[in-house]
């Protein structure tokens, strides 16, 4: 993503993600470290800081700014951020390379093969018969909002 402006103006992050740049209310960032979310993890005595953004609604939100994000590329309407699609739309002639490449951009090429395989079904079948730019927005959005995406694990 690049910014379409000179400066950093986007007043809606805070909004919509809970957070935003040079906007922590503490130096502990935007988690106190000992917040614990009621239920199993309070239950056994852990704490669980970043849990303290992770609301339903913003999880709504986060989802609705990718959703709107995977659909920036500069055209049409001005945008505030955009991102270069040229890589992504040659790669959907053919599911696995626009999988590939996602696996590689944002997964590291750590993608697990179950998703890898969701991915192409939904290239080759839901997606099969639409415009280029859908197939990319369409294939983002199932990566980038899926639980593999948003877990942070130790990769060995």
């Amino acid at each position: 993503m690049r910014s379409q402006r000179k400066v950093w103006r986007d007043i809606s992050t805070a909004k919509k993600l809970g957070q935003a740049p040079l906007a922590a209310p503490s130096v502990f960032n935007f988690y106190t470290p000992d917040f614990a979310p009621q239920g199993e993890i309070s239950d056994i005595g852990l704490t669980a800081p970043e849990f303290k953004l992770t609301t339903s609604n913003y999880l709504l939100q986060i989802q609705n700014l990718i959703w709107q994000m995977s659909g920036a590329t500069g055209g049409g309407r001005k945008k505030l951020w955009a991102y270069d699609a040229s890589d992504f739309l040659k790669a959907q002639k053919t599911s696995t390379d626009l999988v590939a490449l996602v696996d590689e951009r944002f997964f590291g090429q750590t993608m697990s093969d179950a998703l890898r395989q969701r991915l192409i079904k939904l290239l080759d079948n839901s997606l099969n018969r639409k415009p280029a730019l859908s197939r990319v927005r369409g294939t983002l959005y199932v990566a980038l909002t899926s639980p593999e995406f948003f877990a942070e694990e130790a990769i060995v």
